[in-house]
């Protein structure tokens, strides 16, 4: 059975508006989004562990240029996965705002 506007207009009601976009973004190509993102957020953490760790081995003498080198490869990693996080929540962000176009411009047409 086609979608008519009189069978579409109760999805676009004030009430469901917002849960209609939300479905029509998660429709989009970005099912691997929050898989992403929950990984970029356990790596930033394993980094901070690590950050912790070296700071723990200056601290208990080990050798500054050899720590140095493990810190600035870690901090380069974190820095990585937090742009890699970022763009994850830009792609995500653009497809929510797609859908709600999308919506608005079926609503508009509709009238």
């Amino acid at each position: 059975m086609p979608l008519t506007l009189t069978r579409a207009a109760p999805y676009f009601a004030p009430d469901r508006i917002e849960r209609t976009i939300s479905a029509m973004a998660n429709t989009q190509a970005t099912d691997d989004l929050p898989a992403l993102g929950t990984a970029a957020r356990a790596t930033i953490a394993d980094c901070d562990a690590k950050l912790e760790r070296y700071r723990a081995a200056l601290d208990a003498g080990a050798d500054p240029a050899v720590v140095i080198g493990w810190i600035v490869q870690t901090q380069a990693e974190r820095t990585r996965v937090e742009a890699d996080l970022h763009a994850t929540q830009t792609v995500r962000a653009e497809a929510d705002l797609s859908a709600h176009r999308g919506v608005m411009g079926a609503a508009l047409v509709g009238k």
